[in-house]
């Protein structure tokens, strides 16, 4: 038993002592695990079914970001690079976390200039939010090509895209 509360007080540890921007796959209680089920749609009404994107051989990334986040709106040119780098064996789909509709999260994009070539998904219930328990943003999770959630990476700063990138090239390179 005290072996046991050592290593559970070591592992919380680790935990909080994680940085900014840190990507653990010892974080989120997802990671390890296949990806969530779920069934919404897309900025265009088009259904994305979770058993329709995960364990197709692609890796996937799943990235919550706000239109009022810094961060999120730092983060999103390179996951527009990492998406061409990487073309068709990546798939990135990008929740909105403002809770809006698809019209209003197209307009305030299209006014704020933003322009990305991944699939943006209106979470305007938290439906996603819920589901992968964001709780911070932006928020990326990174699901292997088996659908199985390897990586969920917290907050972003300038730097954190290199280590994103790391994990996407370790997961294709599997």
């Amino acid at each position: 038993m005290k072996t046991r509360a050592l290593l559970t007080a070591a592992l919380l540890f680790a935990l909080l002592a994680l940085p900014a921007g840190a990507t653990s796959s010892a974080t989120g209680g997802l990671v390890g695990a296949p990806a969530p089920d779920f069934e919404v749609a897309d900025m265009a009404g088009n259904k994305i079914v979770a058993g329709q994107i995960f364990g197709k051989g692609k890796v996937v990334l799943v990235n919550f970001w706000g239109l009022q986040c810094s961060s999120c709106l730092e983060e999103m040119p390179h996951l527009v690079a990492l998406k061409e780098k990487y073309k068709d064996r990546i798939e990135i789909y990008g929740v909105g976390t403002d809770g809006m509709p698809a019209e209003v999260v197209a307009a305030k994009m299209k006014k704020k200039g933003l322009s990305v070539n991944y699939v943006i998904i209106p979470d305007p219930d938290f439906k996603l939010v819920e589901i992968f328990k964001m709780t911070v943003a932006p928020l990326t999770y990174i699901v292997d090509g088996k659908g199985i959630v390897r990586t969920r990476h917290e907050n972003f700063v300038a730097g954190d895209e290199k280590a994103i990138e790391a994990e996407v090239a370790k997961l294709l390179a599997e």
